[in-house]
């Protein structure tokens, strides 16, 4: 799994203003070619990728000069693509560099200046052995820890770019095979080296695989969320985490999101759920986030009902002397409850939902529920989601 650095820098096209968010620690090194090492953006089709920000599209890159200066450059080189909007599909009408205007006798080529739209800032850089390159920036005074991609061969970042038109996340990496070779052997990510508490799960990869999402709580209380989007990797900036009441609080969005946590002495620690994927976090070095499971923060499962659809796993947990039950769909909580068991009967009542009674019939209890997607939309579509549960014996 590829961990990236990631960063935020905030502009306000055409006046700039930089914001990232910090990290400490400094070695001083110099490069061993006398070139210019240049981070260029980068897609997964790309190299040297073009970045639509808002309505522009801007050329970026980070330049660590033999003198230990960088240059952070973004350079607009046009209009981006608009779609629907009034202009048709085109966008808003206006005009791009080099449109042309054709009308019945007249052919004019109208050239647009978009350099009120660059920005750069400046700062120094030093190598850090055996883990990468650290850029500080001066306009504030930020810190950047760069990661190294072992497959590739690259030293590589995120940066997030806003402007008043809006923001985007780019890659930025540059070639560096030979570093391989100089990598410590206990070499991570500096997400990794620097967290106080990572929070792992599971979430959709490419092609419906499962994949792995991340938390990283930086102990400067930053968080950083890595998830999978597809092939790649997408990340969130600007999340604050902090301790309450012995619980992780994690804020995104003016938003706070608190954690359970564990009722099971032997694994210790959180559940967060967060972006509909839940994340587990041990606080004890011997138990791993995958051997944490829901029981360990609801309690014993007495009663387990389990089914699936062509979308979703479904597990509910009845819990061992209590009357609490849990329902998740794909490892998410999608609803909770009461339940009581009776003459070999269940009875179940969810939040905000009339009883339910289930009963034993050819040796098996069924519960079955209707799943609304895009409710309202033109596009709804509604399923039914069958749970089993077979008693021993039966």
């Amino acid at each position: 799994m590829k961990s990236f650095l990631t960063k935020t820098l905030l502009v306000l096209a055409p006046l700039c203003a930089f914001s990232l968010a910090s990290c400490g620690g400094t070695s001083t090194s110099t490069p061993t070619s006398d070139d210019t090492v240049d981070f260029v953006a980068v897609t997964s089709t790309s190299w040297d990728a073009e970045v639509t920000v808002g309505q522009h599209i801007y050329t970026m890159g980070m330049a660590l000069n033999k003198d230990n200066t960088t240059k952070f450059t973004a350079v607009c080189v046009g209009e981006a693509q608009q779609s629907d909007g009034p202009g048709g599909p085109g966008g808003f009408g206006g005009f791009g560099a080099n449109d042309e205007v054709v009308g019945d006798t007249t052919s004019t080529s109208v050239s647009v200046d978009y350099t009120s739209f660059d920005f750069s800032t400046t700062g120094t850089w030093s190598l850090e052995a055996g883990y990468g390159y650290i850029i500080n920036l001066v306009n504030p005074s930020v810190t950047i820890h760069t990661d190294y991609d072992t497959i590739q061969g690259r030293h590589q970042f995120y940066y997030q770019v806003t402007t008043s038109e809006g923001s985007a996340t780019t890659l930025f990496q540059t070639k560096d095979s030979a570093f391989r070779k100089t990598l410590a052997s206990d070499y991570q990510t500096w997400d990794v080296r620097d967290s106080t508490y990572i929070f792992t799960g599971e979430t959709t990869g490419n092609n419906s695989s499962v994949a792995l999402a991340y938390l990283y709580a930086h102990k400067d209380g930053s968080l950083v969320y890595n998830t999978a989007s597809g092939s790649s990797r997408a990340v969130t900036l600007g999340l604050t985490w902090a301790l309450k009441d012995n619980a992780f609080t994690m804020t995104a969005s003016g938003v706070t999101y608190t954690s359970d946590v564990s009722i099971n002495t032997e694994h210790p620690g959180f559940r967060l759920v967060y972006s509909s994927n839940v994340l587990f976090c041990s606080t004890k070095a011997s138990v791993t986030y995958d051997q944490m499971t829901n029981s360990d923060f609801d309690g014993i499962t007495g009663y387990q009902f389990t089914g699936s659809n062509d979308t979703s796993k479904f597990e509910m947990n009845l819990i061992e002397n209590s009357t609490k039950l849990y329902l998740y769909q794909n490892s998410s909580l999608l609803k909770k409850g009461t339940y009581a068991f009776a003459n070999e009967k269940f009875t179940f009542t969810f939040e905000g939902e009339d009883p339910v009674e289930v009963t034993l019939v050819d040796g098996v209890y069924t519960y079955s529920f209707e799943i609304v997607k895009d409710a309202g939309m033109p596009w709804e579509s509604r399923t039914t989601a069958v749970l089993t549960y077979t008693p021993a014996g039966e």
